[in-house]
């Protein structure tokens, strides 16, 4: 199984940063699946969201048959850090916005944006994120 990056549709409205970051992650073998909408064909997988739930999250890293523990989920909203969390995903990057004081049960980080993220989501025991 490998990893997912788990993409909301209201992140990287710069069509072109878009591209650039799915040729990447398409290039190191990450399934990308856009939430929040019915239909991504830059991405593997699309599904449709109300608010932020674990099981909508672990049923769209299992679409694309990924792994949620060396998976992340890219956003703007911290609310959705619990749902990750509960998901047992690998981590949480929020775009232009800053995580919320205190401890976390999995990596929270900021990204200025979508092409930056790639650089913050580092796992707790170092390496590449989507190294497995």
């Amino acid at each position: 199984m490998g990893s997912a990056l788990l993409l909301d549709a209201g992140v990287g409205a710069d069509p072109g940063e878009r591209a650039a970051l799915l040729r990447r992650l398409e290039l190191a073998g990450v399934a990308v699946v856009a939430l929040g909408c019915e239909t991504a064909p830059d991405c593997r997988a699309a599904v449709a969201r109300s608010g932020w739930s674990h099981r909508q999250l672990l049923a769209a890293v299992r679409m694309v048959a990924a792994e949620a523990g060396v998976s992340w989920l890219v956003c703007s909203d911290a609310a959705a850090i619990p749902a990750a969390a509960t998901a047992g995903l690998a981590g949480v990057v929020l775009v232009g916005c800053d995580p919320p004081p205190g401890e976390h049960a999995l990596v929270v980080a900021r990204a200025e944006s979508l092409a930056d993220a790639p650089r913050v989501m580092l796992p707790r025991g170092g390496g590449c994120w989507h190294g497995r």
